[in-house]
């Protein structure tokens, strides 16, 4: 069975990326995670927004320095089941008129 395009199934955690307006979810803390586009669904993450955020990692910093940096995990915040699902429904519904 295909899982619905907007569908927020249990046995997840749910993050939202409020500075990328993104939604995200993991089966293990964030490192194996997937991220819901309009286009697609949920998809892997390939970029790590999800896990690079959770860990704190920033690229542009100095090598000792990239993990851990609280202004990269104050992006991230775990949401509801239910929240996932508002966003996702409110992004699908900007994504279609944005279409039209």
């Amino acid at each position: 069975m295909t899982e619905n395009h907007t569908e927020c199934p249990e046995g997840y955690t749910y993050y939202y990326v409020e500075c990328r307006d993104l939604v995200g979810r993991s089966k293990d803390s964030g490192f194996s995670s997937e991220i819901w586009t309009a286009d697609e669904g949920w998809k892997h993450d390939g970029n790590h927004e999800i896990s690079d955020r959770i860990i704190g990692y920033d690229p542009e910093e100095d090598p000792g320095w990239r993990i851990g940096n609280s202004d990269i995990m104050d992006e991230i915040r775990e949401i509801s089941r239910e929240e996932a699902h508002q966003h996702i429904l409110r992004l699908s519904e900007t994504r279609k008129l944005q279409d039209n």
